[in-house]
């Protein structure tokens, strides 16, 4: 961006209102690439002594350019930097004596450091966690200036093999991954930055929790029940002779509904941080549903601190209730209906501070339109906006903890990774979709046995109300692949049943036949208990031309595999499954083909398993991060793929599938058919009727009719019918038809082979 003449307003904080100054826009920015920022003169050569300590606030800005904030300084034309600094004025009216002055950060990328007025604050570590500073202390009348030291510290390399990669950032998906860009990863202040006034008393935290003491009758999702829970809050008040303060609370239906519950208690005026702890119990309370099971039933908790004259802080939240619990394997009960979790994996930007809740509103819809109910965030936090949309868009959340395969196998690492996860459960405590805790994608065993067991003890400790995971698995199947505790994502079937045994892990695996190896249909040849619950599966596939352009010439028509390769398409996969592409637009629509008829088939077969054993499943994965090549089924402009319709269709709540659709058949023979049918939502279907219906290439039909009396939820049903194929050879297109009584009619097509 151009640079030092850029005029930079000065804010100007008005202390009656707002109470909440946002400081985002231009600031001023420097990078630091040999990390001399924070040198005295003499630590420098006399030749450049006069450019030492870059936060002092008379340092001058001439050698500075601007850069916005929020925002990652990689889109903004400093890839690869590891140390930047940041530079920004506000101004304060005179202030009363009892004007308390915080500084609060949403998020910066990775390290930061940050001074007032030449004054060092403090510094803090990791993405994902808020932090601030009182700075009433510090603060000047007029003019004050900020600045902000961020360091992006080296990691693992994405342009080197991942197998020995111990990890040592909690970035996950963020850094080393195979779906962003290898070369440079997104650093800097990527959240708000913001500057909030109170009076003497301030609240620090708030934090809810909440349980039903009943359940609601089957069938019966509107129905109300009891609750209770606890509202704690910690605040603190200043000065010797803190004023007498009063603590209002408030919960009530979220939209300006009616008051649920509500309370108040004196405070004595003691200077200090305390916590107030609040039992309450709603009698008829609303409980929160995934979209697909009932209504998403919100409440707002709002907690004021008054003084004699006036509110001195307050803060608002918005939560749900719901409960949580696990039945045998991977059977997940939501208020006491087994959930299945039909899910993709979902990385929304590799730029979190370009996401917006428009953004996440627009994701979140066409999660709801391919029928997906969950959403599995892919090894990171994503921004607040995109939690309160899954609350109120009805998609379970199934979180991972930020890091991707092997980490650190120190006691330090652990350490690290407990204090990450308490920044995190900080911010999401009160999310009711948020319902499972993962904590190891792909870890290696060691990893496993050490800092995933110390997360799910912490959750289990901190966080009772939700699933704590211990991390989901590539469990080997090829007799090449890198087995080794410490260096290798991969495990044994002998690890894994001795990890089973000792720690009580329910199998989460990961499969991809039709890709990395073998068949579609090699699926079939994985054992009955790798398919409990599979949190990853598919292929890659190019999305279209739109998004090709962003880094693709599109003048040719031939095919740029090195480019492709840097845009995270693995060719010799792609060569190997899609053989003699001769073209560009061939490799668009053959990669697209492939990819579609994968996860169709391994969606219908893995559910086809419901209850025996499969409980859940997730398409790996959903959208482009950044424009590249991967196995999103939606590009980075939010194009669908081909496969996207297919998994719409097959991820349907109640659908009839039929086995073994992708192997030919002869022509004009009678054969029996497999279908099995799912039903995922809480009460038995009845009075149904599923129509087969053939079509052959020259346009003649065959149909024949099941009828099915009732139909429940707990395993997939099983039919056989007998159909006559067509006596022309050539493409043939089947079609299922079910319905059921009071219920609308569900298609699904085949398209197969005769000869």
């Amino acid at each position: 961006m151009d640079n030092s003449q850029t005029p930079i307003e000065t804010a100007i904080i008005d202390i009656s209102a707002p109470w909440v100054v946002d400081l985002s826009g231009l600031w001023h920015f420097r990078p630091d690439p040999k990390g001399l920022g924070e040198h005295y003169p003499e630590q420098l050569h006399y030749s450049h002594a006069d450019d030492a300590r870059w936060m002092e606030p008379e340092h001058p800005i001439d050698r500075w350019s601007t850069l916005r904030a929020p925002g990652s300084w990689t889109a903004q034309g400093h890839a690869g930097l590891k140390i930047g600094w940041y530079r920004r004025s506000f101004s304060l009216p005179p202030r009363q004596a009892s004007s308390r002055y915080r500084l609060d950060f949403e998020g910066v990328d990775y390290n930061a450091d940050v001074w007032l007025n030449g004054r060092y604050l403090g510094s803090h570590e990791g993405y994902l966690g808020r932090f601030g500073f009182d700075i009433g202390e510090w603060l000047d009348e007029g003019e004050n200036m900020l600045v902000v030291r961020v360091e992006a510290p080296d990691d693992v390399l994405g342009e080197e093999s991942e197998f020995g990669q111990l990890k040592t950032l909690f970035k996950g998906a963020l850094g080393r991954w195979d779906m962003n860009d290898p070369e440079s990863k997104p650093a800097g202040i990527w959240g708000k930055v913001t500057v909030r006034h109170t009076g003497s008393a301030r609240i620090e935290a708030v934090r809810i929790a909440g349980e039903p003491l009943d359940l609601p009758p089957r069938g019966q999702p509107d129905a109300r029940v009891p609750v209770q829970g606890v509202v704690e809050v910690a605040l603190t008040h200043t000065g010797e002779a803190a004023p007498p303060t009063r603590l209002r609370w408030s919960l009530a239906a979220a939209g300006g509904g009616a008051v649920v519950a509500s309370g108040e208690t004196a405070l004595a005026p003691i200077a200090g941080e305390r916590r107030v702890s609040l039992d309450f119990r709603i009698e008829a309370a609303g409980l929160w549903w995934t979209w697909d099971l009932g209504p998403q039933n919100l409440y707002e908790l709002s907690v004021v601190l008054e003084q004699e004259d006036g509110v001195s802080d307050e803060a608002r939240l918005t939560t749900g209730f719901r409960k949580l619990e696990f039945g045998e394997g991977w059977d997940l009960r939501l208020n006491g209906v087994s959930f299945f979790q039909r899910g993709a994996n979902y990385l929304s930007d590799l730029d979190l501070s370009s996401m917006t809740a428009a953004r996440y509103e627009r994701d979140a819809e066409l999660f709801r339109q391919a029928n997906l109910n969950t959403v599995h965030p892919f090894c990171l936090m994503e921004r607040d906006e995109f939690y309160r949309v899954c609350d109120r868009s009805g998609l379970l959340v199934y979180q991972d903890f930020p890091i991707w395969t092997t980490g650190g196998i120190t006691s330090d690492f652990a350490r690290a990774s407990v204090r990450q996860f308490d920044e995190m459960l900080d911010r999401l405590q009160a999310n009711p979709s948020v319902a499972i805790w993962n904590f190891g994608s792909q870890p290696s065993v060691a990893n496993f046995e050490k800092h995933c067991s110390a997360l799910v003890e912490r959750a289990r400790a901190r966080d009772p109300q939700r699933i704590a995971h211990y991390g989901n698995a590539a469990i080997s199947y090829d007799p090449a692949d890198r087995v080794h505790p410490v260096e290798s994502f991969f495990w044994s079937e002998s690890q894994a049943t001795r990890l089973e045994a000792k720690y009580g892990w329910r199998r989460d695996c990961h499969m991809y036949p039709g890709w990395y190896f073998g068949a579609i249909e090699d699926i079939d040849k994985a054992p009955e208990s790798h398919f409990g619950f599979v949190s990853e599966f598919g292929g890659q596939a190019l999305p279209g031309a739109d998004d090709l352009a962003a880094f693709l010439d599109l003048s040719t028509d031939t095919i740029n595999w090195p480019a492709l390769a840097r845009r995270c398409a693995q060719p010799v996969l792609m060569r190997r499954n899609f053989r003699d592409i001769e073209s560009l637009r061939e490799l668009i629509e053959r990669s697209q083909d492939h990819q579609a008829r994968l996860l169709k088939h391994h969606i219908e077969f893995i559910r086809s398993k419901k209850g025996d054993p499969c409980h859940g499943l997730h398409v790996f994965a959903f959208n482009d991060c950044w424009p590249a090549v991967t196995w999103s089924i939606v590009g980075y402009s939010r194009t669908p793929k081909k496969a996207y319709f297919e998994v719409r269709q097959s991820m349907a709540p109640v659908q009839a599938f039929w086995n073994g659709w992708t192997r030919e058949r002869a022509a004009g023979q009678p054969v029996l058919l497999d279908f099995s049918l799912v039903n995922d939502g809480a009460e038995p279907l009845h009075d149904g009727r599923l129509e087969i219906i053939i079509e052959a290439p020259d346009g003649s039909q065959f149909s024949t009719v099941a009828t099915i009396d009732t139909f429940g939820t707990q395993a997939a049903a099983k039919y056989q019918l007998e159909c006559l194929l067509p006596e022309v050879g050539g493409e043939c297109v089947l079609t299922t038809r079910l319905n059921f009584a009071g219920g609308e009619t569900v298609t699904n097509r085949y398209v197969f082979g005769v000869t």
